[in-house]
């Protein structure tokens, strides 16, 4: 899958994949007369720890997914983040059903690997997956900054949402197109007398070049770069929810003040009072359409003010709504039950927008964390060539295991969406509450 470390450490750690057989104990008794089929034996033991970590992120990836893809495509209303959802859902069931059960070969055979064709195919389709899920990942972000940061601003569209997708993989499908071609039939000596193995790894044309760093350098680049964009916008997505969770609170602690234009002026004793308290004297008069659109008429001009639960927090005060907007303040008199639906309407639909926020969130989180014991792994490689020599035979182990750590993110997002999404949980229960097995 993505190797994101300089092409210079991958000698350097398949020798120390060698060498550090001479101390399991597996293959404690080496000698000159072992054939292929045997050291290739014992090396795959050395990565029975991560084969089974791959088999079972397979597993439990192959069945979230499975029910993703259902779910949202059948039970769910159309929205950008279902366009969103289903696109990963996509990406991460082509990873579990092709991708993994291509490492899990690979580690079963790491020196009898001899279908080069099957070896460029499944590496490019690797790569691929795993670049165009960072780069939806952006586009998801940009549309959830657009939402809560800029919601009085035009917002994507679902058209918008699909072509954006299509972008991305097209990207995706642009980047990854080095590894077919560096990628294929790449022989590796064991250092056992004569015995040359056969990997899926750089091709042997390659080998003596820089074009396999320059490739994990690019993809690096990608990597860090994604994170920082990332990173911005939802902190500043973060920063406008606290503060408008922060003014919503101080609304509703506040003493409530009936709707009105205010003014003030000095009658002729000196004193400040209310230049009208009602908007039935009002000059100016402000209508609400259910459109979330105030229409104002003033003196034979108008004009119309559009607001959302972001920009214009509001508050019930019986009959009567405030509203801030600009310099002024504006009174609107509305009846005391429509009012109240109304609020409670906007109220939905910002725990709503801020639950897939939140689940949009959490799903760039862990993509980003499942990379992090990969990516460390690699640069200790890099920067210490003879870690794998050194390490124990356990640390061996982990090795092999926690290397593959970027697959989690392939089967991660079912769990989230089964904690955070109650619409994903409910369809999944009626789903499985209409099978005759669960229905009794």
């Amino acid at each position: 899958m993505t190797t994101l470390a300089p092409a210079s450490s991958v000698t350097v750690e398949n020798n120390s994949t060698f060498s550090a057989l001479n101390d399991t104990a597996s293959v404690s008794t080496i000698n000159e007369g072992l054939t292929l089929e045997e050291i290739n034996d014992a090396i795959a033991k050395t990565h029975i720890g991560g084969a089974v970590f791959v088999g079972i992120l397979m597993i439990i990836g192959f069945v979230g997914n499975f029910h993703v893809l259902l779910i949202y495509t059948f039970k769910t209303k159309p929205s950008n983040h279902r366009i969103f959802i289903l696109c990963l859902g996509v990406l991460d069931m082509v990873t579990c059903s092709i991708g993994m059960p291509f490492i899990l070969v690979d580690l079963r055979y790491p020196l009898m690997f001899y279908a080069a064709a099957v070896c460029k195919i499944l590496r490019f389709v690797n790569y691929f997956m795993c670049t165009s899920s960072a780069l939806i990942l952006l586009v998801i972000a940009a549309d959830r900054y657009r939402m809560i940061c800029v919601p009085l601003g035009k917002q994507m569209s679902q058209t918008v949402a699909k072509i954006s997708c299509g972008i991305a993989m097209s990207i995706g499908f642009a980047i990854s197109w080095p590894a077919p071609v560096l990628y294929g039939y790449s022989e590796e000596h064991t250092g056992i007398g004569n015995i040359t193995g056969v990997r899926c790894w750089t091709e042997e044309r390659f080998k003596k070049t820089k074009y396999q760093a320059y490739f994990n350098f690019l993809l690096m680049f990608i990597v860090f770069g994604t994170f920082a964009i990332l990173c911005v916008l939802y902190a500043l997505i973060g920063a406008k929810i606290f503060k408008h969770k922060t003014f919503k609170s101080t609304v509703s602690d506040s003493k409530s003040v009936p709707l009105s234009t205010t003014g003030s002026s000095k009658d002729s004793s000196g004193t400040k009072e209310s230049s009208i308290a009602s908007t039935e004297n009002a000059e100016e008069k402000i209508e609400m359409d259910s459109s979330n659109t105030f229409n104002s008429s003033q003196k034979g001009s108008s004009y119309k003010l559009k607001f959302t639960s972001y920009d214009l927090p509001w508050k019930s005060t019986g009959k009567i709504f405030k509203i801030g907007a600009k310099k002024k303040e504006y009174s609107i008199a509305s009846d005391n039950n429509s009012g109240q639906k109304e609020k409670k309407k906007l109220s939905k639909e910002d725990t709503r927008t801020r639950r897939i926020t939140f689940i949009m969130f959490m799903i760039t989180l862990v993509f980003f964390c499942s990379f992090m014991p990969h990516l460390s792994l690699k640069i200790v490689v890099f920067m210490k060539s003879n870690f794998l020599k050194t390490v124990s035979p356990a640390g061996l182990y982990l090795y092999n295991t926690f290397v593959w750590s970027f697959f989690v993110n392939n089967m991660a997002n079912p769990i989230i969406y089964g904690f955070c999404d109650k619409i994903f949980v409910r369809e999944l229960r009626s789903f499985y509450g209409k099978l005759p097995c669960f229905s009794k």
